[in-house]
C-alpha cells in the first residue's frame, strides 16, 4: 500500500499526462502592442495584394489609391505602438511618408514595376527584427501520443494532408521564405483558434506555434480550446479530454480566419450562389465528415469544380469554362495554375488562369469567378484538325505528367 507522499506523486504524474491532451494557454485576440503589429502587418500585406490587382493591365487608378491611403494609415497606426525596439516608430513613420508620395504619383504601366518595388521594400525587414519568438513550452507531446493513440481513425486521415504538411510543404517554403514571413507563420503552425475569438477580417491572424511546427495544423490548432477542453460535435465530459460541443468548428468564419488573409477565399464565397459552405465541400464524404479534406490533391474533386464544353459553331471554336469551386478558380496561390491547350492543325496555342505572384505587378489576376462562365473563342473556319485539352496544374513542383486532366475534345469528322 502507498504511502502518501507516493500517492501525492501518483496524482501529480497523472495530472501531467492528461494535461499533455489539453491545448496550451492561448492569449487572447490582442493582448499588447505586440500582437497589435501582428495584426497591423496583416493588414499591410492584405493592401499590397490589393494593390497589385489593381495595377495590373488594365491599371485602376482609384483602387490603387485607396489601397495606398490604407497602408498608410496602418504604418501611421504601427509608429504608435510601444515596441521594444529604438529605430521601429521612426521606420514606420518613414514607411507611411513613402506610402504618401506614392499616393500623389501616377501610376503608369512605366512608373507601377518602381512603385510597387518601393511598397514591398518597406515591408522586408520588419519581419525578423520586431518580431521576438514566443517562449516554446516544454514537455508537449505530439499530435500521435496527444491525441492519435485515443482516435487512431482521425490521426490516420489526417496525418497526410495539406493541412498537415502545411509547415514543410515545399511551395509554401518556396514562396514564405526561410525563416518564414510573419504573416505566413501563424495559418501554418497554429495555436488552437478556437481559444480566440473567430475572425475573418484580413487584421488577423492565429497565434503563431513555435513548436511541433513540423506538424503544420495539428489537431489541438482546429480543436483546441482556451480551458483545455476539445472542440468537438457534441459535449463528452468524462472523456480524457473533454470535448465539449462547439458549433464554431464548422463554419465558414472558422476556416476563413487562416484562408481569408492574404488569400481572400472567404470575400470571394460570399459571391458563390452554391450554397455551401467550406465544410460541405471539403469534409463530407458520403454524408459523413473526414478529415482528410478533399483538394489539389484529388483529382476527382478537382474535377468536378470546372464544367466545361467545346462546339464548332459557323467556323468559330466556342470552349465553356464554368468555375462550380464557390472560390476563384483556381484558388488562392499563385502557384496552381488552369491550362487551356488549344491545337489546331499542328499549331498550339496554350491559355494559363492563374494569381500572379507577389513578386510582380502588371499581369491582371484572370482567374475565373464563382459560378462565372468564360467563353473563349478561336477562328476554325478552314481547319482540318481541332483538339482541345484542359489541365489543372497543382503546384509547379509537378510535372506535366501529374497534372489532373480536366476535359479532352476533338472536332468530329
Amino acid at each position: 500500500m502507498w504511502h502518501d507522499g507516493g500517492m501525492r506523486r501518483a496524482f501529480v504524474l497523472l495530472a501531467v499526462a492528461l494535461s499533455s491532451c489539453f491545448g496550451p494557454t492561448v492569449r487572447p485576440l490582442v493582448t499588447n502592442d505586440h500582437d497589435r503589429l501582428i495584426a497591423i502587418m496583416g493588414g499591410i500585406d492584405s493592401h499590397l495584394l490589393e494593390i497589385q490587382r489593381g495595377a495590373g493591365d488594365p491599371i485602376e487608378p482609384d483602387y490603387v489609391l485607396r489601397h495606398l491611403r490604407g497602408m498608410r494609415d496602418k504604418f501611421e497606426r504601427a509608429s504608435a505602438l510601444e515596441i521594444a525596439h529604438e529605430g521601429f516608430s521612426g521606420r514606420a513613420r518613414r514607411a507611411a511618408a513613402a506610402v504618401g508620395k506614392l499616393e500623389a504619383d501616377p501610376w503608369t504601366a512605366e512608373t507601377r514595376d518602381a512603385h510597387y518595388g518601393t511598397l514591398r521594400g518597406l515591408c522586408s525587414g520588419c519581419h525578423t527584427e520586431f518580431t521576438p519568438a514566443p517562449p516554446v513550452p516544454a514537455g508537449k507531446l505530439d499530435s500521435w501520443q496527444a491525441c492519435g493513440r485515443c482516435h487512431e481513425r482521425v490521426f490516420n486521415e489526417w496525418k497526410d494532408t495539406l493541412h498537415a504538411q502545411a509547415w514543410v510543404d515545399p511551395v509554401y517554403r518556396m514562396s514564405a521564405g526561410n525563416p518564414p514571413k510573419l504573416e505566413c507563420r501563424g495559418c501554418h503552425s497554429m495555436e488552437p483558434i478556437l481559444a480566440r475569438e473567430i475572425s475573418y477580417d484580413v487584421s488577423y491572424r492565429p497565434v503563431y506555434r513555435p513548436y511541433l511546427k513540423e506538424e503544420g495544423v495539428n489537431c489541438l490548432s482546429c480543436h483546441g480550446l482556451a480551458d483545455g477542453s476539445v472542440a468537438a460535435r457534441r459535449n463528452v465530459p468524462d472523456a480524457p479530454c473533454r470535448p465539449r460541443r462547439d458549433d464554431r468548428i464548422r463554419t465558414v468564419e472558422f476556416c476563413g480566419a487562416c484562408h481569408n488573409p492574404s488569400h481572400l477565399v472567404v470575400d470571394e464565397w460570399k459571391l458563390s450562389k452554391s450554397g455551401k459552405s467550406c465544410v460541405d465541400c471539403h469534409a463530407v464524404s458520403g454524408g459523413k465528415f473526414t478529415h482528410r479534406m478533399a483538394g489539389v490533391h484529388d483529382p476527382e474533386f478537382v474535377r468536378k469544380a470546372v464544367e466545361w464544353s467545346c462546339e464548332v459553331k459557323d467556323g468559330t471554336l466556342h470552349i465553356a469554362l464554368t468555375n462550380r469551386s464557390g472560390h476563384r478558380l483556381p484558388a488562392e496561390v499563385p502557384s496552381r495554375t488552369l491550362r487551356v491547350t488549344i491545337r489546331v492543325d499542328g499549331k498550339t496555342e496554350e491559355l494559363r488562369f492563374n494569381r500572379p505572384p507577389k513578386g510582380i505587378v502588371g499581369n491582371k489576376d484572370n482567374r475565373l469567378w464563382p459560378d462565372e462562365t468564360r467563353i473563349l473563342t478561336r477562328p476554325v473556319a478552314d481547319a482540318k484538325e481541332v483538339e482541345v485539352r484542359i489541365f489543372y496544374q497543382q503546384s509547379p513542383f509537378v510535372l506535366p505528367q501529374g497534372w489532373i486532366s480536366i476535359g479532352h475534345w476533338r472536332k468530329p469528322g
